[in-house]
């Protein structure tokens, strides 16, 4: 045989044993893709989980008041206090 031929042949050979060791069936494509799927989800799923959390830690931190903030009246003359004497407080309007 003429070495043109044969190395074509060789190279050949490999070629189709490389590509055969790569073929996967459908099933196997369907199952890899589902897995990536569900890893892609569940990953997806910690971040919304994670998130809300911080977003509640924050929410309260914001809403507890400092140890050593001052106490406000909770009467309804607290805000009459905080005002001028001159000032009169606006009734609600009443649509």
């Amino acid at each position: 045989m003429k070495p043109l031929t044969l190395i074509m042949l060789a190279s050949a050979a490999a070629m189709s044993f490389a590509a055969a060791e790569e073929k996967k069936t459908v099933g196997e494509k369907t199952k890899d893709a589902l897995r990536k799927a569900g890893d892609a989800t569940k990953d997806a799923g910690q971040a919304v989980v994670d998130g809300t959390k911080k977003a509640g830690k924050a929410l309260v931190d914001a809403v507890t008041p400092d140890s050593d903030a001052k106490k406000s009246r909770s009467n309804s003359t607290a805000a009459a206090s905080t005002c001028p004497p001159n000032w009169k407080l606006a009734k609600p309007l009443l649509w």
